[in-house]
């Protein structure tokens, strides 16, 4: 069971790319997409680009904190998790 820790580090963003982070991945059960909701009350469904996105996970797997450079699908995270543009 996990334990639904997961945020968007903007430290990296937009001029760190070299830097992207994930804590912990997102949810990908739907052929490599998740769907995400959004303090607006709007929802997006996104298929993750990256492999490293949505790694191999066993029952008994940890995957926190894990940095990912140059990664599209946190880019894309934290295009949204900003104030809009």
């Amino acid at each position: 069971m996990n334990d639904g820790y997961f945020l968007v580090d903007m430290l990296s963003y937009p001029d760190k790319p070299q830097r992207d982070f994930l804590y912990d991945v997102p949810a990908s059960y739907h052929n490599g997409a998740g769907g995400l909701n959004f303090a607006d009350g709007h929802s997006e469904i996104h298929r993750w680009l990256d492999p490293r996105t949505r790694p191999n996970l066993t029952a008994n797997s940890v995957a926190q904190h894990l940095t990912t450079p140059n990664n599209v699908d946190v880019q894309w995270l934290q295009r949204r998790s900003t104030a809009p543009e």
